[in-house]
């Protein structure tokens, strides 16, 4: 029994130590910390807890403690040397990426719908990298992005264990996974007018209700406080989401719509068939009259007309 006891504590500590995407529980009286995250991007999204029933302490590089103080619910990301977790009441669930840093040091976007999001933004000067992550919460994510053709930029997709996934091309690169994942855009030097499209679909079990349409820079906990600024990346965008009520209210019309198509071309066949069929009949009728018709009594008259 101590065997299997070590087992899972020994297991339940190597998932926080590596990197990648997880899950964690936080269990009143059992607190949970995040030790050597100095040189790692982190993010935590508290959409599936109730960040108001639990205590959030974070420590900067000369060990001084600051508590994160919420407002609402969501994702922040970290920057910081330790993280300590508490619950108050009742247990609670986050969510977290621990990346390391020279991914993702410049810039974190976070995507954010209930079902599916269409952004295009242009940007005077880019910066890189740029690191663009669906939500940590859900499932059947979907992403496909484009660049301007004459961008330098290059595309990656990364998974929940940083596995790289390269596009060698600029324009519909896509990446679908159960999982939470982002895309890294990279270039060697600052670029002039860049632009990107991209395209985000997810499946939740529920509707959150604080979540909103948006592509949005995360803020940022350090020892300072928390920074709301906006991201570099943040040029000019144009965001649409839709969300599920409308998608369902879409396939109804479209199905709706497509019944009433193919039942006005079933009648439109049906009719030129009535038709055609109407004067092949009035044709033949016609034809026998003319081919057929003789003068009455013609048939008996028979000899030399001048007899």
């Amino acid at each position: 029994m101590c065997a299997l006891f070590f087992l899972l504590f020994s297991t339940m500590t190597a998932s926080k130590d590596k990197e990648g995407f997880f899950e964690f529980s936080v269990k009143p009286g059992t607190p949970v910390e995040i030790d050597n995250i100095l040189n790692y991007t982190i993010l935590v999204s508290f959409f599936l807890c109730d960040p108001f029933a639990m205590h959030v302490n974070y420590f900067n590089e000369d060990d001084k403690m600051e508590t994160l103080k919420f407002k609402t619910k969501g994702t922040f990301s970290f920057k910081c040397k330790k993280l300590i977790f508490t619950s108050i009441e009742k247990t609670q669930k986050i969510s977290m990426w621990k990346i390391p840093d020279h991914l993702c040091h410049n810039s974190s976007i976070l995507l954010q719908t209930e079902n599916v999001l269409d952004a295009n933004t242009e940007n005077a000067v880019q910066q890189f990298p740029i690191c663009i992550f669906t939500q940590l919460e859900g499932n059947h994510f979907f992403v496909t992005a484009s660049t301007q053709q004459e961008s330098t930029s290059g595309l990656s997709f990364y998974s929940k264990d940083i596995k790289e996934k390269k596009c060698y091309k600029n324009s519909n690169c896509d990446f679908h996974s159960l999982s939470p994942f982002f895309l890294r855009i990279n270039g060697n030097e600052p670029e002039n007018n860049f632009k990107l499209s991209l395209t985000y679909k997810i499946n939740i079990k529920r509707a959150q209700k604080d979540n909103s349409c948006s592509m949005s820079s995360l803020p940022t906990v350090f020892h300072h406080g928390v920074s709301f600024l906006p991201s570099s990346f943040i040029g000019e965008s144009t965001v649409v989401c839709t969300n599920l009520a409308q998608d369902t209210m879409n396939r109804i019309v479209s199905l709706i719509v497509t019944i009433l198509v193919t039942v006005v071309v079933l009648f439109v066949i049906h009719c030129i068939g009535a038709i055609n069929i109407f004067h092949l009949c009035h044709f033949d009728g016609h034809g026998g009259n003319e081919s057929g018709y003789q003068q009455p009594g013609s048939a008996d008259i028979s000899g030399s007309l001048l007899e």
